[in-house]
């Protein structure tokens, strides 16, 4: 067999290898972040290990400064109790945690848009949710005393955007977990949590701090629905 024909074979057994390959993973891929379903449950202690292995993303890639917090929201609400007519108040709710659970279980479903919004909104909220190049124009100007107009109409833009969508959220996640009461008001409160020290990581008394912010009450929102 001269150069010429080793080559040719040798492209040939590439590609006749990449079109027995790339079906067979993309059917791996596609069980691994489907809904979870009898054959997903029956492979996955063949298609982890593989993931995992060969495909585990690191994000320092992508955020070489990544954000080492998270996020929070809780609910409570105000209703009225059937059996006295009292106006009562509820517990907090854990907003956040269900939802992570939820998509955890289940990449591909609404949960990971509705988690989305939620801790979206919280971080807008929180850190203030400007991106790099608003943030290099706010300390140029802060620098140079230059006009900060445009700058905090925009800010109190983005923190109206994010107060309304937290209330509507509030609303709606109270209307699930509190559906056979008449709610009159709810309230949220947001948290802040560094994340887990990978030295602590085995630590399972470790807690770190959490700071939270309580937001004033308001009206429920009629016009939403109660959370899926």
């Amino acid at each position: 067999m001269n150069r010429t024909s080793l080559q040719q074979f040798t492209l040939n057994t590439i590609a006749s290898l990449l079109a027995i390959y790339l079906p067979i993973h993309f059917f791996i891929i596609l069980i691994y972040t489907g809904p979870v379903n009898p054959v997903s449950l029956t492979l996955k202690p063949y298609i982890t290990p593989y993931i995992e292995t060969f495909f585990q993303q690191n994000w320092h890639l992508f955020a070489p400064k990544p954000i080492s917090v998270n996020f929070k929201m809780y609910v409570r609400a105000e209703y009225k109790n059937h059996k006295n007519g009292m106006i009562e108040q509820s517990a907090w709710f854990d907003v956040t945690s269900p939802l992570i659970d939820l998509n955890n279980k289940t990449i591909l479903s609404p949960y990971n848009r509705l988690g989305r919004i939620g801790t979206g909104y919280v971080h807008q909220l929180l850190i203030g949710g400007k991106d790099d190049l608003s943030i290099k124009i706010l300390n140029r100007k802060s620098e140079t005393k230059g006009d900060l107009t445009l700058l905090n109409q925009e800010y109190k833009a983005h923190m109206d955007e994010a107060k309304k969508g937290l209330h509507r959220l509030a609303s709606s996640y109270a209307k699930k977990v509190l559906k056979h009461y008449d709610i009159t008001r709810v309230q949220y409160m947001t948290s802040i949590v560094d994340s887990i020290p990978y030295s602590k990581r085995n630590e399972t008394s470790y807690r770190p701090e959490e700071k939270t912010t309580i937001f004033e009450w308001e009206k429920v929102v009629e016009d939403v629905v109660a959370f899926p």
